[in-house]
Order: structure tokens, then C-alpha cells, then sequence
């Protein structure tokens, strides 16, 4: 796995698909528990045709994100779950970058931020 290039548009999340559809519902990718499957099964969906589903994953992981959805992946609170390592191991599968390397420092791309 390779680490991505850094980002030179700071704001990359205007392009995200959440973004652009979902603009009046960040409770839908910010709950700290993952979402009934019908709504869950959409919003794995919106991620699997984000053309910055890349980045959101490597963001995630570089920022250590916590209770949420990031690129497809529900990310539990670290203090409540084991499943938060897990959760991170996905996300860098994601964003191709490798346990070892250093993810891309966080910017203002997620419509979290």
C-alpha cells in the first residue's frame, strides 16, 4: 500500500457525495451508533460512489475519528468499543495507506468538520 499525495484544496469535501446530498443531515454520518440497516445500507451506498471516498478514509484515520461514518465505515467511540481498531484498519484499507506510514494530515474536507 502507498500513502496518498498530499492535498492541495484544502476544502476537498465540497466534491463528497454526502456533501452534496445530504447538506441538512450531518446527524446522519455523526450518530455514535450506526444507523438502522435500510438507512445504513443507503448511506454505505452514497460512500461507495464518492469520488472522495479516498480521502475521507485517510482523513479519518489520520484525525483518529471517533462516533461516526467515514467512507463506508461506522466508526465507534475508541472508549466504548474494540471495534474502533478495527474500524481503522478498514479505513486505511481504504485509503490504501499502510499501518506504518503517515496518513495525509487532516484538512477541511468532511462535512463533519
Amino acid at each position: 500500500m502507498t500513502s496518498l499525495p498530499a492535498v492541495t484544496e484544502e476544502h476537498w469535501g465540497a466534491e463528497a457525495v454526502c456533501f452534496r446530498e445530504t447538506p441538512d443531515a450531518p446527524e446522519l454520518w455523526t450518530s455514535e451508533r450506526r444507523p438502522a440497516q435500510p438507512v445504513w445500507t443507503y448511506l454505505q451506498q452514497m460512500c461507495q460512489r464518492c469520488p472522495v471516498r479516498r480521502r475521507c478514509a485517510a482523513e479519518a484515520v489520520a484525525a483518529e475519528q471517533q462516533s461516526g461514518i467515514y467512507a463506508g465505515v461506522f466508526v465507534p467511540e475508541r472508549r466504548k468499543s474494540k471495534g474502533w481498531a478495527a474500524a481503522m484498519n478498514q479505513l486505511r484499507e481504504i485509503a490504501a495507506v499502510s499501518a506504518g506510514a503517515a496518513p495525509p494530515r487532516p484538512g477541511k474536507g468532511c462535512r463533519r468538520e
